[in-house]
């Protein structure tokens, strides 16, 4: 991970990212990363967090792994 991307305080990303940049970032293992086209499906069902400015779509990685961590975790029994 780029050493300028991290926030010292959280050892997060900092900042918004596109789409590729966010995967990357999220699933940084390339066999096991989710494809662009299940990313953009999760965006259109409103499960991940986005921002649109202009004609671009920006996430924030933080923001992203919470709401998949919310929707998509399993709880131990």
């Amino acid at each position: 991970m780029d050493p300028s991307t991290i926030n010292s305080d959280q050892n997060q990303p900092a900042g918004l990212v596109g789409s590729h940049r966010c995967r990357e970032i999220i699933f940084p293992d390339e066999p096991s990363r989710i494809s662009e086209r299940f990313f953009y499906k999760l965006q259109a069902e409103r499960l991940i967090p986005f921002y649109k400015i202009g004609g671009r779509t920006f996430y924030d990685v933080v923001q992203v792994r919470a709401a998949l961590d919310k929707h998509f975790q399993r709880k131990v029994r």
